[in-house]
């Protein structure tokens, strides 16, 4: 994905776990950290650091999450289900969280953070 967005394979770094991507981020000897949001904000907490320390800056791709149901459940269910998501994530409060947002930001907690939306498209 990265590849697709124009940077050269000779300036990226891989590496097998966040730790040491964390720490170079922290030192300034890389300028940022591809990864999903949540699990991002997820490893930056369980290192003992303040999320709030860090922003998204660039949206590289949407990843879409999927529920996967038994062929023996009902679609009548399957169907129950996408409706009860559907509306979570669009009933939105006067300052336009969603249900989904303040769940997230429940089960994810986020030192010092408060749900807000942030423009990823800028730049």
């Amino acid at each position: 994905m990265l590849l697709d967005k124009g940077l050269n394979k000779e300036d990226l770094i891989l590496e097998t776990t966040s730790t040491p991507i964390m720490e170079m981020l922290d030192n300034g000897s890389i300028d940022a950290w591809a990864y999903n949001d949540t699990t991002g904000i997820l490893q930056i907490q369980e290192s003992g650091k303040n999320a709030s320390n860090y922003e998204a800056a660039y949206v590289l791709g949407i990843v879409v999450d999927y529920l996967a149901f038994s062929k023996e459940v009902p679609e009548s269910l399957v169907q129950s289900f996408q409706e009860a998501i559907d509306y979570v994530k669009s009933n939105k409060d006067p300052s336009g969280l969603s249900d989904y947002d303040k769940i997230l930001a429940k089960y994810i907690p986020k030192a010092g953070y408060e749900v807000k939306k942030i423009d990823l498209n800028r730049g």
